[in-house]
């Protein structure tokens, strides 16, 4: 939806992909740590979403404009059959987001769902001389703010 938010859709996604267990908060040190924005070097086995296009699916005569903003979750890690196993539970866990609370600092936010735009994406690998493998799953997600 348009209007402020205190966070980005980016990180939002994040703290509810933690909050279902998709993965980790990076200071929890543990597997799959979920990024927002930057993608660290290490370690291999890693989840990082940043903003995609979404889409504006109305305006109404208020002026408010309905958007749904768009976000990116990339999945890399050392082994191909690992990258993939967690880009398809990663998908099968966001197909089922409906309704979910957020909070963020002292932000809450309703995410009523996320969706996906397509398949899983299979990139190969992170770059030619690399053996780290990536998929990716691109979503519009349809929030809003509460507090």
């Amino acid at each position: 939806m348009s209007g402020s938010l205190d966070h980005s859709p980016d990180q939002i996604l994040r703290e509810l992909l933690i909050n279902l267990g998709g993965g980790t908060d990076p200071d929890d040190s543990g597997s799959w740590p979920i990024y927002a924005v930057r993608e660290p070097e290490t370690p291999d086995n890693v989840i990082t979403i940043t903003g995609t296009t979404g889409y504006l699916k109305a305006r109404v005569m208020s002026g408010y404009v309905y958007e749904h903003p768009g976000a990116q979750i990339r999945i890399r890690a050392y082994d191909q059959s690992a990258a993939y196993v967690k880009a398809n539970a990663l998908a099968v866990l966001i197909d089922a987001i409906a309704l979910k609370t957020v909070t963020l600092d002292s932000s809450t936010y309703v995410v009523f769902n996320v969706k996906r735009t397509g398949p899983i994406l299979n990139v190969g690998k992170e770059v030619p001389q690399s053996k780290r493998h990536v998929y990716t799953i691109n979503v519009v997600v349809n929030l809003r703010q509460t507090s």
